[in-house]
């Protein structure tokens, strides 16, 4: 019985990350490593789920699972800052489509 009680408690600690959103996974990561206070975990959750209404949910969880596997505070921000610059890319490719379009 106490096996089984260990075993369900190993999961449910083991299992309350995996069961977190991408946004959240990624800021409880990124406090742990680069020592922040517990609360800047909910600000940058928040902030992370706008992110992940605009860019994709695809793209939040390749950020969270870069984050994840960091070593470091500063690699985990070069995770975000990556993402960030992926994106900008993106939308810059978006704009000079558009801009295209008009110049025709």
């Amino acid at each position: 019985m106490k096996n089984v009680i260990a075993l369900l408690l190993i999961l449910g600690l083991g299992g309350c990350d995996l069961l977190a959103s991408a946004p959240r996974r990624a800021c409880n990561r990124m406090v742990k490593l680069c020592e922040l206070k517990v609360e800047d975990a909910d600000s940058c959750t928040e902030e992370l789920a706008k992110v992940e209404r605009s860019l994709g949910k695809e793209r939040v969880d390749k950020l969270a699972t870069c984050v994840k596997e960091s070593t470091g505070c500063a690699e985990a921000g070069g995770c975000m800052a990556g993402t960030g610059v992926e994106a900008l890319g993106d939308q810059m490719g978006k704009f000079m489509k558009g801009l295209g379009r008009v110049l025709k």
